[in-house]
């Protein structure tokens, strides 16, 4: 790969670091070789940076963090810069040296300036912050010349009159001057003047407030007349108001209407509801079927019939006898169906599947995948065996092994051995039972004949069963 030194020397010498060389599409083995082959330096983020006013900041008291706010430059840079100068930071003064450099400023104030600015503002408070101090002093050096102390510079007598002759109102000379209204009040009493708050209405004939109308007046009585009903209604002056009557009182008497109206049609609903509920459960007790105890005497469940039972509730004890000719006590009976023979036939060795003997253990798991096929609802091709109606003859289906004894006995007794492992057993009906009529020896080739898929062709054919 080719190096540009004449691209690396022009950026170097604008006064660019390595890192920003770098982000002109420079490799930093490239850019190090070529200024040891010109015998240059490299550059520092220092020597980019204009020193002047950091320098300056600094000799006016600025700390380091207020520095690099205002230049936005690092704090370790400006660190670096005065390092290199000789200069030490600034750091925070104590709270005495502070109050103690404030006091020498407050006697550097000169009271004819501050007299001067009060009388042309009127106010201690910008006189202070004009300043740069408290309220207090100032207030000290007013006392002191003999001026008068004013917060606020407040309108004269004449332009508040003016004010509220021209607005009317005791409450909008306070919005437009913004003063209290205690000042304003000991102005308008003191000019013999009536305090007024609002506008007066002025109630005469033919007033509208809402749907009333008014009609006539009297002393202290208004007489209005209702648009929505016609009625004439009498209210006192003073207890007449805009927001209170708007009205003679139709409105609620029809909401109120309305609201027993709803709730005597809801009345009604309900009732008729509660009338249907009850000839729905009336008939149901009727066609309810008499309740029959699951536990009492001659009860039989499994290979248990209940002959006795002795006392009461949680002390209750059932006595039953099992098909085996044994008598048992029994505190709940929910799942028992026997007095344990039944578990000990299931549990019983027949021996038939021995694991020595490889052609009795193929003809024992010839016949349980037989019948697994057609009762287990839980394997992948129970569909196309017990789902179709296909099940297998009771005589091989007998429990404890005999089952399994009888296929094997009647497949050798009727139809003989396996002549090949090339034959399989299947059913010459593919609709049919397992049973000895229906199964007989045949090759694989010729069993593809019996599938469904082939019956709608032919009417005969052949199902395989890998036995």
């Amino acid at each position: 790969m080719e190096i540009n030194e004449n691209k690396i020397l022009k950026l170097h010498s604008r006064g660019y670091t390595n890192t920003i060389i770098c982000g002109y599409g420079v490799t930093l083995y490239a850019l190090k070789k070529t200024l040891k082959k010109y015998g240059k330096k490299k550059n520092r983020v220092i020597d980019m940076v204009d020193h002047e006013p950091i320098l300056k900041l600094n000799d006016q008291g600025y700390l380091i963090s207020h520095i690099t706010d205002k230049l936005n430059l690092s704090h370790n840079l400006i660190s670096e810069i005065l390092e290199s100068h000789g200069k030490t930071r600034n750091k925070i003064q104590s709270k005495s040296y502070v109050k103690s450099s404030h006091k020498q400023y407050l006697l550097t104030i000169k009271e004819e300036d501050v007299i001067k600015f009060y009388q042309s503002n009127g106010t201690i408070k910008y006189t202070a912050i004009k300043f740069n101090c408290s309220p207090i002093f100032i207030r000290k050096i007013l006392k002191k010349n003999g001026e008068p102390l004013q917060s606020r510079v407040y309108p004269t007598d004449d332009e508040i009159i003016n004010e509220y002759k021209k607005l009317g109102t005791f409450r909008s000379v306070i919005k437009s001057l913004k003063i209290c209204d205690s000042y304003i009040r000991r102005v308008l009493r003191r000019n013999n003047i009536k305090v007024q708050w609002g506008q007066k209405v002025k109630y005469n004939v033919g007033y509208v407030c809402g749907n009333l109308t008014l009609v006539g007046v009297e002393s202290k009585i208004f007489n209005f007349e209702c648009g929505l009903c016609g009625n004439i209604k009498s209210i006192g002056r003073k207890h007449f108001g805009k927001n209170k009557h708007t009205d003679c009182g139709c409105l609620k008497l029809k909401k109120k209407e309305e609201i027993r109206r709803v709730k005597e049609q809801n009345r009604i609903k309900r009732e008729l509801e509660g009338e249907e509920r009850r000839k729905i459960r009336e008939e149901k007790l009727k066609n309810r079927k008499p309740f029959k105890p699951s536990m009492y005497v001659g009860a039989v469940k499994g290979r248990l019939t209940i002959t006795d039972i002795q006392g009461k509730g949680k002390n209750r004890i059932i006595v039953a006898k099992c098909e085996c000719g044994t008598i048992k006590k029994y505190k709940t009976m929910y799942q028992t169906l026997s007095c344990g023979c039944l578990q000990r036939e299931r549990s019983t060795v027949h021996g038939l599947c021995p694991k020595k003997d490889k052609e009795q253990r193929r003809k024992y798991d010839q016949w349980k995948g037989m019948v697994r096929r057609c009762y287990d609802t839980k394997l992948k091709g129970y569909k196309d065996y017990g789902g179709r109606g296909i099940y297998v003859c009771d005589r091989w289906r007998l429990p404890n092994g005999e089952g399994c004894k009888n296929y094997i006995n009647d497949i050798k007794n009727h139809i003989g051995e396996r002549p090949s492992p090339e034959y399989s057993l299947d059913r010459i009906d593919n609709d049919g039972p397992y049973e000895i009529s229906n199964v007989r020896w045949a090759t694989r080739s010729t069993q593809q004949y019996n599938q469904r898929r082939n019956l709608k062709k032919k009417n005969k054919g052949q199902t395989e069963i890998d036995f």
